[in-house]
Parts: C-alpha cells; sequence; structure tokens
C-alpha cells in the first residue's frame, strides 16, 4: 500500500537526466557571488555591495519564502540588470514553487527569467572567466536545460545538461577547495547510474560520497546536500538514515511542502504511523495555503491520511478520507499540475479505486 517507485519511459528518463530534482538551488547560485559581494567595488554583472546579507537570502529559499525571493529579484534586476542574479533568483522561486505545491502556473515566468539569465551568466563568463563565473554560469545552465527540456528540445536540453556539469568540473578544477561545485555534479552523476542498468556511466558510490563532502565542507550549500542525501537514502530503501537527515530539515525548514512531504513517507516507512498522520495533515495545511492548489496531490496526501487511519482501526474516519481523497483525484487538472516525485497520479488513483472496493465491504 506505500507508493513504488516509478519505472519510467523514455520521457522519466530524460528528465531524470536532466532535471536536478532538489529544491534550493537560489543557494547554489548565490555561493559564488560571495566574493564579489565582499569586494567594496564589485565587478559589472556581480552583486552590488549592500546591506543584504547572502545567508539571508539563501534562507529565503530554504523556508520557502518564495514571495519574499521574488520581491529582491525585481529589486536587484532594477539595480543590476546586467547581472544574471536577479533573474536567475526570480526563475528560482518559480521552479521550486511549481515543484514543491506540483502545479504548473508558473511555467511561463520561469522559462523567460532563466533564458534571461542564462544569456547574461554566459556573457558574465565571456567577460570575467574567474571561479566564481563559472560556478554561476554553470549553476544557471543547470536549470535552463529544465526549460529547454519542458519545451520539448530534449537533444539542446542535453547538451546545455554536459555543459553545466563541465563548468562546474571547470570551477572545481580551478579553486580544488571549493567544494560547492561538487553538488550539482554529484546529482548529475548519481541519475546516470540509475538509468538504464547504469549504461549512461555515473558512480552511484562516489556520488554519494561528494554530496557528503558537500554537506560536511560545503560554504553554502549543506543543506542542498542534506536534501539530496535524504531523497537517495528513501530511494535506496534506508530509511532510518533518511529519517536522521530529516529530522535536522524539520527543525528549521517545517514550512517546506518538500521537507513535509518525505518527513511523512519516512515516518510511514519506519512505522510511527501517528505521526505519520499528524505530517500528513499539516502537509495538507501547507498545500492548501498556496493557490492554485493541486488536486492530484492533496489526493495523494488524503489517501495516506485514509490509509494511515485505516491501519489504527479507525474505519469510520478511514472511508471519509478516501472518500474525500476520491473527489480530489477526480477534480485533477493533468494539464495543470505536475506528477510527484516517487509514484504516478495513474497508480495513486488506482490506489483509491482499489481501497474504495475493498473498505466498503
Amino acid at each position: 500500500m506505500y507508493p513504488s517507485k516509478n519505472l519510467p519511459g523514455l520521457r522519466g528518463l530524460l528528465h531524470r537526466l536532466l532535471a536536478i530534482r532538489f529544491p534550493l538551488f537560489c543557494a547554489l547560485f548565490l555561493a559564488g557571488l560571495i566574493p564579489a559581494a565582499a569586494s567594496p567595488r564589485p565587478p559589472a554583472g556581480g552583486l552590488s555591495a549592500d546591506s543584504r546579507s547572502i545567508k539571508t537570502l539563501i534562507e529565503l529559499i530554504n523556508r520557502s519564502e518564495h514571495d519574499s525571493v521574488l520581491a529582491l529579484s525585481r529589486d536587484l534586476i532594477g539595480e543590476d540588470p546586467a547581472s544574471p542574479l536577479g533573474y536567475f533568483m526570480a526563475a528560482d522561486a518559480y521552479q521550486t514553487m511549481m515543484r514543491d505545491f506540483r502545479i504548473k502556473a508558473w511555467q511561463s515566468e520561469f522559462d523567460s527569467m532563466i533564458a534571461i539569465a542564462s544569456v547574461k551568466a554566459t556573457a558574465l563568463l565571456e567577460s570575467e572567466p574567474t571561479v566564481e563565473n563559472h560556478f554561476i554560469a554553470g549553476v544557471v545552465q543547470g536549470y535552463y536545460c529544465l526549460a529547454l527540456f519542458g519545451s520539448g528540445s530534449y537533444l539542446r536540453a542535453i547538451k546545455t545538461a554536459e555543459n553545466s556539469i563541465s563548468l562546474l568540473r571547470k570551477a572545481r578544477q580551478l579553486d580544488p577547495g571549493f567544494a560547492d561545485p561538487l553538488f550539482g555534479i554529484a546529482v548529475y552523476e548519481y541519475n546516470k547510474s540509475k538509468l538504464l542498468f547504469g549504461l549512461l556511466g555515473g558512480e552511484e558510490k562516489a556520488a554519494v560520497a561528494k554530496l557528503r563532502k558537500v554537506e560536511k565542507e560545503g560554504r553554502y550549500l549543506s543543506t542542498n546536500a542534506s536534501y539530496s542525501l535524504q531523497a537517495t537514502y528513501l530511494e535506496n530503501g534506508q530509511y532510518d538514515s533518511a529519517l536522521v537527515i530529516n529530522d535536522h530539515l524539520y527543525k528549521h525548514y517545517a514550512a517546506s511542502p518538500s521537507c513535509l512531504y518525505h518527513r511523512a513517507l519516512l515516518l510511514e516507512k519506519t512505522g510511527r504511523l501517528e505521526e505519520a498522520l499528524q505530517i500528513w495533515e499539516q502537509l495538507i495545511a501547507t498545500l492548501q495555503r498556496r493557490q492554485p492548489v493541486s488536486n492530484g496531490f492533496l489526493a495523494e496526501s488524503h489517501y495516506h491520511l485514509a490509509w494511515l487511519n485505516r491501519q489504527l482501526k479507525r474505519d469510520e474516519n478511514a472511508r471519509k478520507l478516501l472518500i474525500q481523497s476520491a473527489r480530489f483525484a477526480a477534480r485533477r487538472r493533468a494539464d495543470e499540475e505536475l506528477e510527484g516525485s516517487y509514484i504516478k497520479f495513474k497508480e495513486i488513483k488506482g490506489k483509491i479505486n482499489s481501497a474504495l472496493a475493498e473498505w466498503q465491504q
């Protein structure tokens, strides 16, 4: 009855290869701008030297304060339109909202902002080929490949993803002590190791080691690495290890739908059913505070609530929640909503229908 892992087709394989699936990539970009921000006279296209704290900007994404990020990005674009920073921050906020809430509502805004950021990051790198600017361009290209993939430009997207990794590797080569570029490299290599039985290359153990290094030594990306390791452990059935990481994330980022979703799944997997029930309820409340809402996500969440109540012998509650789940599933808009990370909506709907037939007996 637990969600099962997808067996993706060609489109799914491409998406998994191209998509850096873990949130908070604004931090990855901002980290490379620290030297510019600290300089009394930042280079052209860099972050203006003002009172803004880089760590505060990173935390806005970590805490899911997307509206604050969008407001700040508008200010940065107005102050320095030649810099990719404001455009990328906006793109990251839009993409994170879509991924976390499973809604396509901001796709055009994301596509526009990341395309502009790509042009400006490339120009910045050409004029100043520093470690930081290789890093910046690599991260922006990594996100730009998502927009290309979404538009159906698969070959161009693959080329862009490969260019992104090349730039991150160059940044690492120029400064071996800079651990943060390993993050994007690790996620890319891990996903490659999982595709077509590893025929595309990539080593899972090496990728996990890189993530652990970033978690321990990263200047700004330790949280990103924690999210990635959590997802890796969950995917590989190492639920206790994943939950240890989630315990820390939940203390700081309980407003994040991604954090809550993973926590609810992990508590179920480890048999902590009462706690899991509370987290699913917390997730549902979080999802309903952001409009538009994903009916598919609500259907999945209510199905888990129903299943938990069923296991806890609260049959009447279970039936009511299952009916709610079915109603949300019927209202799902396939052209406006995104699939989840671990189970497709078609499978969730099948579980709901099976439970409706079984539980009414």
